[in-house]
């Protein structure tokens, strides 16, 4: 059975390059970070700067992101706690330069996995529909698959709290 590829596709698969390139989104205290994993580019009115590296998209273990660190202003940000927990979205698209990127990831920055004098690997944690989000705290299976009723009292230590309807 013969089947069409859609124009963007045929056009990437035409191009020099086949491997699919990342637009990476980060929010981090109210202004937009924007990479992009093919060189600077302009794609949808902004602009996406050199400088990232994404892995494990798809896979079992959790997602990491290379941000350059040249001059040290990752690492700053990093050690001032200011990545935890923003909001990161990750783009695909193929060919020299995108026409049309589609969303691949939606999740935050989990943490640091290390910093190096060039590069920073951020892991990233997946906000998917399986799971609920708190301020610092991301919820989900397996580790909470089952959850008490509302009003139930949980006291741990010195602290009290009262579960509420969401």
């Amino acid at each position: 059975m013969a089947r069409t590829l859609d124009t963007e596709i045929s056009d990437g698969i035409a191009a020099a390059v086949t491997i699919p390139g990342f637009l990476i989104q980060i929010e981090i205290d109210g202004d937009t970070l924007r990479y992009s994993t093919r060189g600077t580019i302009t794609y949808d009115g902004e602009t996406w700067v050199e400088g990232a590296e994404v892995s494990h998209i798809g896979g079992t273990s959790k997602p990491k992101l290379v941000l350059d660190n040249a001059d040290n202003a990752i690492s700053v940000l990093i050690l001032s706690d200011a990545f935890i927990d923003s909001p990161v979205s990750i783009f695909a698209f193929y060919g020299e330069a995108p026409t049309a990127a589609k969303l691949l990831f939606t999740g935050v920055v989990d943490g640091a996995d290390d910093i190096g004098l060039m590069s920073c690997t951020l892991a990233l944690t997946d906000l998917g529909a399986d799971r609920s989000y708190q301020p610092n705290v991301v919820l989900g299976p397996p580790l909470c698959d089952h959850f008490a009723p509302p009003g139930t009292v949980i006291s741990w230590g010195n602290v009290t709290v009262t579960l509420e309807t969401g």
